[in-house]
């Protein structure tokens, strides 16, 4: 079997393997946690939803927030629409978040609720869309799954489907001593990256946890490109954990298309 050069492939490959298995759970918290299959049909209905607000193929998405299951399935739902996350520091400062909203020119923001105070100061023109259930959010988390489930746009969605040379993510710096400078991944680098991972000695398999501490936004974490994507950028350790999550049944073999 090929591998898969794309997050939402890698995603449906895993859950179809194995939907039982666990994706993330929120420490400390006992209602949100996710299998491989739930996340999979949550973010598909958050991706639906992304469609009937208006969100367009290639746009810009921002998600900022916690650590969390929810912060997951916001950024897989964004590129299943056929869009690009922007994720942001829930350690910036407001002015920050500005920054890289106006660099980024985001028109739609996930955001926590402890957030959504920031990110309304900080982009005020912009739609939230809620990780919680706020109400004063453009659309709730409950909301946005209500107008998933009754969306008709699933031809839509497909059509929308990402492929392995478009941009899957932009990583921007904090822009704390000058304009935010973004980086650009393909579908390519971060899923050529996981499996380059795989088969680069680490002992890991199905029933291995890991540890999400640092920022989702991952220039604090490390300037260095490389450290970054490979052990501290959040959207490589979503995509990551979706392949060893299915291991030892996920394909990761055959690199010859990275």
């Amino acid at each position: 079997m090929d591998i898969a050069l794309t997050i939402p492939e890698i995603l449906a490959r895993s859950a179809g393997i194995s939907p039982d298995k666990p994706f993330s759970r929120w420490a400390g918290s006992e209602g949100e946690s996710y299998t491989l299959g739930a996340i999979e049909a949550e973010s598909r209905l958050l991706a639906l939803a992304l469609l009937e607000s208006g969100v367009v193929r290639e746009e810009r998405v921002g998600v900022c927030g916690e650590n969390r299951p929810r912060w997951g399935a916001a950024y897989l739902a964004i590129q299943r629409a056929g869009a690009i996350a922007v994720p942001i520091d829930a350690l910036l400062k407001e002015r920050e978040v500005g920054e890289i909203g106006r660099a980024a020119e985001l028109r739609y923001i996930f955001a926590s609720s402890r957030l959504e105070p920031v990110v309304r100061a900080a982009m005020p023109r912009a739609r939230i869309l809620s990780l919680d259930d706020s109400d004063s959010a453009f659309l709730s988390w409950a909301r946005l799954l209500e107008k998933g489930r009754a969306s008709t746009r699933s031809a839509q969605l497909e059509e929308r489907q990402a492929q392995p040379d478009r941009l899957a993510v932009l990583i921007f710096t904090s822009g704390t001593t000058g304009r935010p400078k973004a980086v650009a991944l393909s579908h390519r680098n971060i899923a050529c990256n996981v499996n380059s991972v795989l088969e680069g000695g680490f002992s890991i398999s199905s029933s291995d946890r890991m540890l999400s501490v640092l920022p989702a936004e991952p220039d604090r974490a490390d300037r260095n490109l490389s450290k970054t994507v490979i052990l501290r950028s959040v959207h490589t350790l979503h995509s990551k954990a979706l392949a060893q999550l299915a291991m030892p049944e996920y394909p990761q073999n055959d690199l010859s298309s990275c």
